[in-house]
């Protein structure tokens, strides 16, 4: 092969590997720009997923600090209603309307955080509302509380019959003018109230009773406002206690009709007995005396047949108001019988009862009995004896105190007689 030939081909390879070697650099540099376009994507994903991740944890600890809100929240209405629950048993257990305030007061400080307040209920004779129990800064002045039943946010609230708070003080600026104004500054006026159903008119309704009023007037943190929850737990907490008051008042009359007589209201002649054992057992153990009183209206019998059984009732519901005015707080009056009635006189000798059955025969004789446009009236005689002056045992002190009443009456009437009178003898009882 000629040389020319030769070279020819040596350039022409050299040409070529020339060419290759320039194609290999412009492939090699597209294929830098998409590895390196790929680690640039790369990097974007990477700050992407480590954006996604922190909005992930932050996420995550809203909802663990949620999680703690709930969990504080479900410790609080838990304790809240175990507090509930003791009241119920508190309460529900008592016929005691002092003990009754009482478990109110304490759950109303634990359950609603109360710092000061008190509780009210209608005195009729006074028209107005008194506290009867209270408790924080309110406690100290008790006696002094008091409430008209039209002033302020505490009449408001007894008159609809529905709890006020600092609540609505805020959306109703009647309210709050209102409370601005009142004599006795709330946070919380809640009814305590009875609701029954009664058939009026051949149709069923509610009627309400508004037995007292309770009220707060500072809770425990001053910057805590009062809340919607802590209104509902106020209504459950005043319904509990209305239904203990209702049956503790259930209870007081079925034990007041229990011990009294019905016609003349006076002690029947069971807790006459059982009141006298106690105090003859005291006078016996503190070496004191304790008088008796048997009094007996004069000619009865003959009263009722002139006049009839009607105005005889009368007559006994009359001289049982008498002598119930006449004798002190600590006596016991009582109807012993028929038309006989007896008073207990504790720590009295019986002179002193002597002086007190005088009395008490005086303003009989003296009373005026109107009886259908009729002035009628009425005497009595009266026996005295004493413990342990006279008797030694509660048995022989009634009899004797029969046996003074029966000298009274065969002696003329209308008089006083003591057991020491010389004219007495315990026979006389059996007469």
């Amino acid at each position: 092969m000629k040389p020319e030939i030769l070279k020819n081909i040596l350039y022409g390879l050299i040409i070529f590997e020339f060419i290759l070697l320039i194609i290999m650099f412009f492939k090699g540099r597209n294929k830098y720009s998409e590895l390196e376009k790929k680690f640039s994507l790369s990097e974007s994903d990477i700050k992407k997923s480590q954006d996604e991740v922190k909005t992930l944890n932050l996420e995550l600890s809203k909802i663990k600090r949620d999680l703690e809100s709930y969990k504080s929240q479900v410790v609080k209405v838990s304790s809240r209603m175990v507090k509930l629950q003791s009241l119920s048993t508190s309460i529900g257990s008592s016929f005691d309307l002092n003990e009754i305030f009482e478990s109110l007061i304490r759950s109303v400080q634990s359950i609603l955080e109360a710092k000061s307040g008190y509780v009210l209920v209608y005195r009729k004779e006074e028209n107005l509302l008194r506290a009867v129990a209270a408790f924080g800064s309110e406690e100290e002045k008790l006696s002094e509380i008091s409430n008209d039943m039209d002033e302020g946010i505490i009449g408001k609230a007894y008159k609809i019959n529905g709890a006020i708070s600092e609540i609505d003080f805020k959306g109703d600026y009647k309210l709050k003018e209102i409370a601005e104004k009142s004599v006795n500054p709330v946070v919380i006026a809640a009814p305590i109230a009875k609701r029954q159903m009664v058939e009026v008119n051949d149709k069923t309704e509610e009627q309400v009773e508004i037995l007292g009023i309770l009220c707060i007037t500072e809770m425990k943190h001053k910057r805590r406002a009062v809340t919607v929850d802590d209104m509902r737990l106020t209504d459950i907490i005043c319904n509990m206690t209305a239904m203990a008051i209702k049956n503790a008042n259930l209870f007081r009359t079925v034990k007041i009709q229990s011990i009294t007589d019905g016609l003349t209201k006076l002690y029947n002649h069971r807790y006459f007995q059982n009141f006298l054992s106690r105090e003859i057992e005291r006078s016996s153990r503190y070496d004191s005396k304790v008088s008796l009183i048997i009094t007996d209206i004069d000619h009865f019998k003959r009263f009722n047949d002139t006049y009839g059984h009607q105005a005889g009732d009368y007559v006994l519901i009359e001289t049982a108001k008498v002598i119930k005015d006449v004798v002190r707080e600590v006596d016991l009056p009582a109807r012993y019988g028929g038309e006989e009635f007896c008073v207990v006189f504790p720590s009295v000798n019986a002179q002193q009862a002597f002086r007190a059955a005088e009395r008490i025969r005086t303003a009989i004789e003296k009373k005026v009995y109107d009886w259908k446009d009729q002035k009628l009236s009425v005497t009595t005689s009266i026996g005295v004896a004493c413990y342990p002056d006279d008797a030694d045992a509660k048995e022989k002190l009634i009899k004797l105190a029969d046996a003074a009443l029966y000298v009274a009456k065969e002696s003329g009437r209308n008089k006083t007689v003591i057991a020491q009178d010389s004219r007495v003898d315990i026979s006389m009882s059996e007469k």
